[in-house]
């Protein structure tokens, strides 16, 4: 199966969700970018600050399979800096998900098969 094949679907008080990937077959990596050209706009929306914070609270009912990746939130957090393009990523730490800020200058960031695109769907 391809990266980008990788479709989890999943549900917390009522808002329904699916990380996907990005990389199309024999691909290793893109860029932020390309990952987010990729993936906007299909089967829902971008997550929100109540949809992270929503994750945060009910961590336990994010599925277990998704421990083995880092989350990309599907949207963009613009620096005034440098023209840094931010996002938000999740990362399982052991038994507890964390959240953090990435940022990539220009968008250059390589991205691998360690990350999926978290998603809303409406």
């Amino acid at each position: 199966m391809a990266h980008k094949d990788i479709q989890i679907l999943f549900t917390i008080d009522g808002r329904n969700y699916e990380a996907v990937g990005f990389l199309n077959e024999g691909e290793e990596r893109i860029s932020s970018d390309h990952m987010f050209a990729r993936t906007a706009n299909k089967n829902g929306g971008a997550i929100g600050t109540s949809d992270e914070q929503l994750l945060l609270d009910h961590q336990n009912k994010i599925p277990i399979e998704l421990q083995d990746f880092s989350l990309i939130m599907n949207r963009r957090c613009i620096d005034d800096t440098l023209d840094n393009v931010s996002y938000i990523e999740f990362e399982c730490r052991g038994k507890f998900w964390g959240r953090s800020r990435s940022s990539s200058r220009y968008g250059y960031v390589q991205l691998t098969r360690g990350y999926l695109v978290l998603r809303r769907l409406l």
